[in-house]
């Protein structure tokens, strides 16, 4: 059985083209950068290269408190990351 990728979803009141990788997906959220996106994907461990609109309800949630409740970011460092360059 394959995943429905959905054309459209709604992540933090904002509307994202679903064929977009959730990284990217992420970046169109008034107030997420690029930077914040790939925390956000670290923190909670989604592939970065799944289409944004194949994520389920709960995955959905889970983006949405990280992004409406900063408090407890002040202890995430930079060592705490896996950047690529």
């Amino acid at each position: 059985m394959t995943q429905e990728i959905k054309n459209l979803i709604r992540v933090a009141d904002t509307d994202i083209i679903g064929q977009k990788s959730i990284l990217h997906g992420l970046t169109k959220i008034k107030g997420v950068g690029l930077s914040f996106s790939n925390a956000i994907c670290e923190t909670l461990n989604i592939n970065k290269t799944d289409k944004i609109g194949a994520i389920d309800e709960k995955t959905k949630e889970s983006i949405e408190g990280k992004i409406k409740n900063l408090e407890g970011w002040g202890k995430l460092s930079v060592t705490n990351l896996k950047f690529s360059i």
